[in-house]
């Protein structure tokens, strides 16, 4: 008896172990190598990232961490001056490859790189000439909105470079050069900090930007035709491009409109403290972007190549399933640490700690909403503008209604727009997958 029971112990075993084997087998294949590595890497650029305003507010007190976050802030609205030109790339980039034209690609990389230059400079001429014009009571505010001029072609350039390789599907590339910016941008700031202020931490990020894009478009990536310029090219980006434009630049307003508000009705300390609360925010966007940028080209190509809308409405739903199943475990264990970080080594931003755990269920909804791939692939980028304008509208009487309360007031807020942009985006994917299927 004895005997038979052992047997069949060992059979289970044995059968549990092939299973096992079978699994890390087919894990450790190329392709699932290739994940594993790019979800390191991009996870470690994400963990800096994440605590790069902890690191920053050791050494800035929250007046400087405000000016730091109007920089910030005031910058992302950066995307608005190119008319929507890389927001058609990101879309035709990836699909013009998942169909074979490569010189195609080159051409659209090399006239979109030079016409978006030139459309920029000329808008943020007349952005520093509306600056100066503006008389500010106080002078460190000013420069810092001069900063954030000064910060968009740079950023603009890197996100060329990070566009071509998701697009070439060369995800370790990307993966690499995000971490590489990232860590240097974060130590080189540290110390420029000490000496410079939060100026020392933009000039960093400006001069980082510029050299990755100098340094990978030269060494690493196919020699685009930037003397090639075709109008019907630039028309066609415009078109395609410019509603989604408007759609992210709506995007970035509702994700930053708190902090309009903040810097227009509360105190520059105000910001610097909402802007460390906000870390568990950060985490939601670096978590959607990682996620997005990994799996939204491959979605594209997938399309080009012929896959239904409806196969990746599928695929990226799963995904966001998975993301809020994730967070929603991990979150005592990180509401944890970001709290007992700020108690020990930022005792300035004590008053930010009610925000945190607030701000962290937000971001569960943040991350997890990826409706910008169904809308891309299906072309129809007016519907998720309309949605954000609505959003918007929400937004903004939501934020004036309670513009001089505390903070905390500003998180709820927050907490209940996120949830709605999810349950709307959901449904409204849902409906526009249901009308191709029809169709």
């Amino acid at each position: 008896m004895t005997k038979k029971i052992v047997n069949s112990s060992f059979k289970e075993l044995s059968k549990n172990l092939n299973i096992l084997l079978t699994f890390m087998k087919e894990f450790l294949s190329p392709n699932k190598r290739e994940m594993l590595i790019y979800i390191i890497l991009m996870g470690a650029a994400l963990c800096i990232s994440f605590f790069k305003n902890m690191i920053f507010g050791y050494s800035l007190d929250p007046s400087g961490m405000g000016y730091y976050s109007i920089v910030i802030t005031v910058s992302s609205y950066g995307v608005l001056l190119q008319l929507g030109l890389m927001n058609g790339l990101n879309r035709e980039l990836p699909v013009a490859l998942g169909q074979g034209k490569k010189e195609r690609n080159l051409n659209l990389v090399g006239e979109s790189t030079s016409s978006v230059l030139l459309i920029q400079t000329f808008f943020l001429i007349i952005y520093f000439i509306v600056i100066s014009l503006i008389s500010f009571d106080d002078g460190t505010k000013e420069s810092a909105f001069f900063l954030a001029g000064l910060a968009v072609i740079p950023s603009q350039l890197l996100s060329m470079v990070m566009l071509r390789l998701r697009a070439e599907q060369r995800t370790m590339a990307f993966a690499i050069l995000h971490l590489l910016t990232t860590i240097t941008t974060v130590a080189v700031s540290f110390v420029a900090i000490q000496y410079f202020g939060f100026k020392g931490a933009i000039w960093v990020l400006i001069t980082v930007n510029l050299l990755a894009f100098i340094i990978v478009t030269i060494r690493y990536l196919p020699a685009a035709n930037y003397l090639y310029f075709n109008s019907k090219d630039i028309s066609y980006l415009l078109r395609i491009g410019f509603p989604a434009m408007l759609s992210s630049l709506v995007f970035a307003l509702f994700f930053s409109i708190d902090k309009l508000f903040i810097m227009r009705f509360l105190s520059i300390e105000d910001l610097g403290l909402y802007q460390i609360a906000f870390l568990p925010m950060v985490l939601g966007a670096s978590i959607h972007s990682m996620v997005f940028q990994f799996l939204g080209p491959k979605l594209l190509f997938k399309f080009g190549a012929g896959s239904s809308l409806y196969s990746l409405y599928k695929e990226a739903l799963k995904v966001s399933v998975s993301i809020m199943l994730l967070m929603a475990f991990l979150g005592p264990l990180i509401i944890f640490i970001i709290e007992s970080v700020i108690e020990v080594w930022l005792p300035l931003y004590s008053e930010a700690l009610p925000l945190i755990s607030i701000f962290y269920v937000a971001s569960i909804f943040m991350a997890a909403n990826l409706s910008d791939i169904i809308s891309t692939a299906s072309n129809k980028p007016l519907i998720i503008f309309c949605q954000n304008s609505v959003l918007i509208l929400i937004a903004c009487s939501l934020f004036l209604f309670i513009s001089i309360k505390p903070i905390i007031w500003y998180a709820y807020a927050v907490l209940i727009l996120q949830l709605l942009k999810l349950s709307s985006s959901l449904i409204i994917n849902f409906l526009i997958v249901k009308n191709m299927k029809s169709k």
